[in-house]
């Protein structure tokens, strides 16, 4: 589960997720990994909000 995790984290955010203990980081990654995912579902069911800059 934790490998999935942080594979998750890392190919969404774009970003290393090593394991070395440095939870901020790796918490501020997977935010940015979720983000992301939430911002690509909504550009996809709404294109017209994201071109106007709103997502």
């Amino acid at each position: 589960m934790a490998a999935m995790i942080g594979q998750y984290t890392a190919d969404l955010s774009g970003k290393d997720t090593l394991d070395n203990g440095d939870i901020p980081t790796f918490e501020n990654n997977f935010k940015s990994a979720l983000s992301n995912t939430f911002k690509s579902q909504l550009a996809a069911s709404s294109p017209y909000l994201y071109f106007m800059g709103q997502i």
